[in-house]
């Protein structure tokens, strides 16, 4: 498979215009924090598996979901091609609402149905494709950094698939499916944790059938129980209605008795009302009296004295506080002198202080004035004794004196090169020589003639064109060294015209230096360096000389500043002591004269607050009076409206009204207490009912009137309070027969008869048993197959180990090529050093990270087959140094020949190393 675009049109930050291109092999995807490298990889995961948590029944979301929903807009969707076997798919997804569509991206068409659905109705193209489930695709190609633990239950789930190819089979025949299966079968029958498996549905009704033969045992033996008490209960209320009807016949006699004393008593309460009603018409007069007063005006008689009372104190603190006032301001006056002035004792001590201080700032000031007299004339007389200061040594001298130095070192330079020019040029004069040039061809020349004659001399006719050899060699040497004779002369030219113009140099350096030497003598220096170093003294004496006289000028005006506020500050003082009458003449500020001065300004300010406090009381006291009487003429005027009111002239008259009134009231209370008591008796029937009802008793009895016994009202109270014990007594008995007889009809119509129940008990103990025998055998063959997969384990580990070690090495130079990994994919290295099986998590975290990068490559490889899937990194070589990350890429290009590699990084450091080692690679930023 090859990613060949993703286009996140609303996903996370991105709502891109045009996808992101990534090409074969290593593809580096760069970009700062915060620039959407996280949600572009979420992206890549979303579009393969979506965001549904796996291993449920129900489709619930991940964080993600919400985490990466679009930052604006409503839609939420992207975009992704990819090849796979020679053809090129798109698919186009939308995260909410959730759909997914498969398209062949040259064709157009629609290939979705191709592929199923599983319950979490996602497509399967990803398994089809990668040959990754969404676990194994986070687990093995998509690599972190700081190691990315696996989750839980991968090994399992990763042993499985390689145990299938190292039996030459699929997924959809291999131990991990067999295992799955019997743990399945196991499942639906019992597991340590479940609870509604079949033997725990079985296991769960024998409970509830127990249970409910235990409630049905309960319910007959409490129906027995019922059946006893409800007939215990009848024999009972039958004596106890026998002794009502007893106790009926003897509360009527009662009744009758007491019917003959409530007609007595009424008799008499109707005589006594008669007297009452005779004495109340004497006191009707005053019966209009109004209601309360007598109590109004004993309040408001009460009110009016202690309105007096506090008057009468008022008007005395008063007199007394106006007397002291009198007094406060004649000794106030004696100290007008002192108020003249204008101060109070923070103004004199504000005044005190200024003059104070400003003494000793003129002490201050004419310190400093006077040191820094002594360095202005310590520095005047240095500059006078060293005499830098007249000669001129400023910048454009030393630039001058520079650039006489600089003309020489300029001329020695030039001389060395035209030195070094005068010596290649001897050297060629050297190395031009005719002879040695034309030598040999004259001693060639010299042997064929030899030869010409010794052919000559035997009769050969090969000598003539042997004497014709000779003399062309012998021509051309000659032409040769000629020509080298002609070279020489040009170099020798060449070398007087350079010697002459080294000549020139020497008298141009001399010339200079003369000049240089003539300057720095004229200066009085003898150098460049000497100069520099009397114009830095020269420029320290003026600084030097520069700030002793602002330091004098500073000081001088320092101290005439603090001389005028001095001057100021004392007038002042001076003059509010002479007016206080502190100081006499001229004499000075003293501290006495100031501490006289404070302390009458205390008395005077003492003084005016005691006036300002008498005076306050005397208007409280004034407002307070004001109240008073303003009070009491109220009170007054509450007395005069209850006299109207009582319809009386004077004080002594209403007094008499009003206790008229209350022996009326007196009397017609006790009428009214003989009127509800005579009520209370006849308890709202009449005299001609009450007589009645005696004829119909003295009747049904038949008895006379003359001969009952007078009762009273307790007795017949008590005799039928009894009489009603034992009618609530029966009433109480009804109820409980009733209830014990409705609760027997319920409870006998409630559940199942005991015996159905122990039926179905039996029923579900046999189907107990077959299911424990069930388990029991799938258990044997989970163990069995168990110990199988194992066994395949061991001999699948050795090439897993030896495939990470390979990986591992590569990276760390060698330094770990022998892994150990468990079937839980728990890894460990043998220690270069030490030869210990050490666990990786002890090593540093860069050699964890190399760890967990083979591990997963090489888990990918094992487990996708000949699937040449992607790998996908996440920052994942971060923590690598220069050697290691150099091992890495070189390892990832190897790869890349046949996986697509994207490399996620804010660091471009990849980038440089990839260059450096020559690695072809694709490089995109975001």
């Amino acid at each position: 498979m090859r990613l060949r675009a993703l286009w996140p049109t609303a996903f996370g930050k991105f709502h891109a215009d045009c996808p992101i291109q990534l090409e074969d092999g290593l593809n580096i995807i760069l970009g700062e924090n915060e620039a959407g490298k996280s949600t572009l990889q979420a992206f890549i995961h979303g579009m393969f598996y979506g965001f549904k948590k796996e291993g449920r029944s129900r489709i619930s979301r991940l964080p993600e979901f919400e985490q990466y929903r679009p930052w604006i807009g409503s839609e939420y969707r992207g975009v992704m091609v990819y090849e796979h076997g020679g053809r090129i798919y798109r698919v186009e997804r939308s995260f909410d609402p959730d759909s997914v569509k498969i398209l062949d991206e040259h064709t157009g068409q629609d290939l979705t149905k191709t592929f199923t659905q599983d319950v979490l109705k996602e497509y399967d193209f990803p398994q089809k494709h990668l040959g990754l489930s969404a676990k194994e695709f986070r687990n093995t190609v998509w690599i972190g950094q700081l190691g990315n633990p696996q989750e839980p239950g991968l090994g399992a789930e990763i042993q499985g698939k390689l145990q299938s190819l190292l039996q030459g089979g699929t997924e959809d025949v291999s131990f991990a499916k067999a295992l799955a299966a019997l743990g399945d079968e196991r499942s639906r029958i019992k597991t340590p944790r479940s609870t509604k498996a079949r033997l725990d549905q079985v296991i769960e009704k024998l409970e509830d059938f127990e249970r409910e033969a235990a409630a049905a045992a309960s319910r007959e033996s409490e129906v027995r129980e019922w059946l006893v008490q409800s007939w215990n209960l009848g024999k009972l209320r039958a004596a106890v209605q026998e002794d009502l009807d007893k106790g009926q016949e003897e509360l009527e006699r009662v009744r009758l008795s007491f019917l003959q004393g409530m007609l007595s008593k009424v008799t008499d309460l109707d005589a006594r009302a008669r007297v009452l009603e005779s004495e109340i018409g004497e006191c009707s007069w005053a019966k209009n009296m109004p209601q309360g007063a007598e109590e109004a005006q004993r309040q408001v008689s009460k009110d009016i004295e202690a309105l007096q009372n506090r008057i009468s104190e008022g008007e005395t603190d008063l007199r007394e506080l106006s007397e002291k006032r009198a007094s406060i301001q004649s000794k106030l006056d004696g100290l007008a002198a002192v108020q003249s002035t204008g101060l109070d004792e923070a103004a004199l001590a504000s005044l005190y202080s200024r003059y104070i201080s400003s003494k000793a700032t003129v002490t201050k000031g004419e310190r400093l004035a006077n040191e820094a007299r002594r360095e202005l004339r310590m520095a005047e007389g240095d500059v006078a004794s060293r005499d830098l200061m007249s000669r001129n040594l400023g910048d454009d001298v030393i630039k001058q004196a520079e650039g006489n130095r600089e003309t020489c070192l300029l001329a020695e330079k030039e001389k060395g090169n035209l030195e070094l020019e005068v010596e290649r040029a001897r050297a060629l004069v050297a190395s031009s020589n005719p002879g040695g040039a034309s030598g040999w061809l004259y001693s060639l020349a010299l042997g064929v003639l030899g030869i010409a004659i010794l052919l000559t001399l035997m009769g050969l006719p090969l000598g003539i064109p042997a004497f014709a050899v000779a003399i062309a060699v012998f021509s051309i040497g000659l032409v040769r060294q000629s020509k080298i004779a002609k070279i020489k002369r040009e170099d020798q030219k060449v070398l007087d015209e350079k010697e002459a113009q080294v000549a020139m140099q020497v008298a141009r350096i001399e010339e200079a230096q003369k000049v240089a030497s003539s300057y720095l003598a004229s200066l009085g220096v003898s150098s460049v360096e000497q100069l520099r170093a009397l114009a830095r003294e020269a420029q320290a004496q003026r600084a030097r000389l520069k700030n002793a006289k602002d330091r004098y000028d500073v000081a001088h005006h320092y101290w005439f500043e603090a001389s005028q506020d001095l001057s100021v500050a004392e007038r002042e003082l001076l003059n509010a002591l002479r007016k206080a009458g502190c100081t006499r003449g001229n004499e000075p500020v003293s501290d006495g004269a100031v501490d006289l001065l404070k302390r009458r300004l205390s008395a005077v300010a003492s003084l005016t607050r005691g006036i300002e406090s008498l005076a306050l009381r005397e208007a409280e006291i004034t407002s307070l009076l004001e109240d008073l009487n303003s009070r009491k003429a109220a009170a007054q005027g509450r007395e005069e409206s209850l006299l109207r009111d009582a319809c009386v002239g004077h004080r002594d008259e209403f007094l008499e009204k009003v206790k008229a009134k209350a022996q009326y009231d007196d009397l017609t209370r006790s009428y009214k207490e003989i009127a509800e008591r005579r009520a209370a008796v006849l308890a709202g029937r009449t005299m001609e009912e009450i007589k009645e009802e005696m004829a119909r008793l003295t009747e049904r009895l038949g008895i006379e009137t003359e001969t009952v016994e007078i009762t009273s009202e307790k007795d017949y109270e008590e005799k039928r309070r009894g009489l009603d014990l034992k009618k609530a007594r029966l009433a109480e008995m009804n109820a409980e027969i009733a209830a014990l007889e409705k609760g027997i009809r319920l409870r006998s119509a409630e559940g199942r008869p005991l015996a159905q129940v122990l039926e179905d008990i039996g029923r579900l103990r046999v189907l107990e048993e077959e299911l424990l025998f069930d388990k029991d055998a799938l258990d044997m063959a989970y163990t069995v197959l168990d110990e199988l997969s194992k066994d395949i384990r061991r001999e699948f580990a050795p090439a897993l180990n030896r495939r990470v070690g390979a990986i591992l090495g590569k990276i760390t130079q060698d330094r770990y090529t022998d892994v150990k990994i468990s079937a839980d994919l728990e890894m460990s290295v043998v220690h270069p050093v030490t030869s210990e099986v050490t666990p990786v998590d002890l090593l540093s975290g860069g050699t964890l990270d190399q760890c967990y990068f083979a591990l997963r490559v090489a888990m990918a490889e094992a487990i996708a087959g000949n699937t040449d899937f992607p790998l996908f990194l996440d920052d994942a070589l971060v923590q690598y140094d220069d050697q290691r990350l150099e091992g890495a890429l070189l390892t990832l290009a190897a790869l890349s020949d046949r996986h697509q590699i994207v490399l996620f990084s804010c660091h471009s450091r990849q980038e440089l190393y990839a260059k450096k080692l020559g690695l072809k690679c694709s490089v995109l930023r975001i």
